[in-house]
């Protein structure tokens, strides 16, 4: 399977939000308002790491969009199901990240993508533990960190230009597109690793 380009998984993502733009600004507005009202609230930070499992619903979102599987604003509170879990699969990324960050600052950006799948793992494979879903993604992201970090940038300018322009109304657009575009990035990398992991039969083999 071909790696696919910026083109190639701005227009598939395209094609997930078509017809379901209402629901997915409304999906991450939601999730956004409520991370925003418990900072609010004395000692909010505290909440907002309690409430890192409405991170990994949004993904979850997004990924059944992408996928064309039903979807709902519902989502977003499914990971709360196995709290403890998915808390620690949020949690673990980012503090192996920080401690790459303390050494260096290139090894923490450089962590912070060889982990960047694990989230999208961990909902895919509900039985395994965050530790296996981290090593999963270091595997999956190999060869594929510049890519991301190249998508990520890209990103980066047009998010920025287009909030700047909208006078920050381009937010709605921004975060659905962004949330699209990455679990269809994740879906191409799964299906690379599943086409590679499928055994070469003897009718198959070309010699």
């Amino acid at each position: 399977m071909e790696r696919k380009t910026f083109g190639g998984l701005w227009k598939e993502s395209g094609k997930c939000l078509h017809g379901n733009w209402g629901k997915a600004i409304l999906t991450a507005v939601i999730s956004i308002a409520i991370q925003i009202a418990v900072q609010k609230i004395p000692y909010g930070w505290i909440l907002q790491v309690l409430l890192l499992p409405l991170t990994l619903g949004l993904m979850l979102f997004f990924l059944n969009l992408a996928r064309a599987e039903t979807t709902g604003i519902a989502d977003i509170f499914q990971p709360f199901r196995a709290y403890v879990r998915n808390m620690w699969v949020m949690l673990r990324p980012g503090l192996f990240t920080v401690l790459w960050g303390i050494l260096f600052i290139i090894p923490g950006i450089v962590a912070s993508f060889r982990y960047a799948m694990t989230g999208y793992i961990a909902l895919d494979h509900p039985e395994l533990p965050a530790k296996t879903c981290m090593e999963k993604s270091i595997s999956m992201m190999y060869g594929h960190k510049m890519q991301f970090f190249g998508y990520t940038m890209l990103f980066s300018l047009i998010g920025g230009a287009v909030i700047i322009c909208t006078l920050g109304i381009g937010i709605f657009w921004f975060i659905p597109r962004v949330g699209a575009f990455a679990a269809c990035f994740y879906n191409s990398l799964a299906e690379k690793e599943e086409e590679e992991a499928v055994p070469i039969l003897p009718e198959n083999r070309q010699d």
